[in-house]
């Protein structure tokens, strides 16, 4: 997987195994115990068991030298916070062979993406009134806090009115 993630996004894992013993490995078993709070998108035909987070594929006998890969989906939270490390571990076992374990680890990056449009008129008679709209949107995957929006009007223009709570200071209309 990627070292790094945006929270909302899906993670996908691929698992390589080899029979790298002499001799056939009986009964192999991958699993994959994926991390806490991911939701599994596509099982890559292992079965799930949400109640331990564990995702299994019975390989019957290996030959030695045998091989092969495995992929999976999940979807990491969109709430998930930033810095969180998701480690995931997955082992191999036979009932002649005895378990061998790799972990892998991806970081979750979440920021606030605030986006803000202003439209209005282009022209404007002397002594007429304009209307501005903002809008404003956060397209990223955290919660923005502390937001304060600030709108400046041009020269020789004064503030008449500003709507959802907005305070005039000056030339300037400002919103928290």
């Amino acid at each position: 997987p990627a070292a790094v993630i945006g929270a909302g996004q899906q993670l996908q894992y691929t698992l390589e195994y080899r029979n790298q013993g002499v001799g056939q490995a009986l009964n192999a078993v991958l699993a994959d115990l994926l991390p806490p709070g991911v939701t599994i998108v596509a099982a890559g035909g292992g079965t799930y068991d949400p109640a331990t987070g564990l995702l299994t594929w019975d390989l019957g006998n290996l030959a030695s030298g045998a091989s092969g890969s495995l992929s999976f989906s999940v979807l990491v939270p969109l709430d998930t916070a930033n810095g969180t490390q998701l480690v995931n571990a997955a082992s191999i076992e036979a009932d002649n062979a005895p378990a061998v374990l790799t972990k892998t680890s991806v970081l979750v990056s979440s920021a606030p993406q605030l986006e803000l449009t202003k439209s209005g008129p282009t022209n404007v008679s002397a002594g007429g009134r304009v209307s501005y709209t903002l809008s404003f949107e956060n397209r990223g995957n955290a919660t923005a806090t502390g937001v304060v929006l600030t709108d400046t009007l041009p020269d020789h223009t004064r503030v008449v009115y500003a709507s959802a709570g907005g305070v005039v200071s000056g030339r300037a209309v400002v919103w928290s």
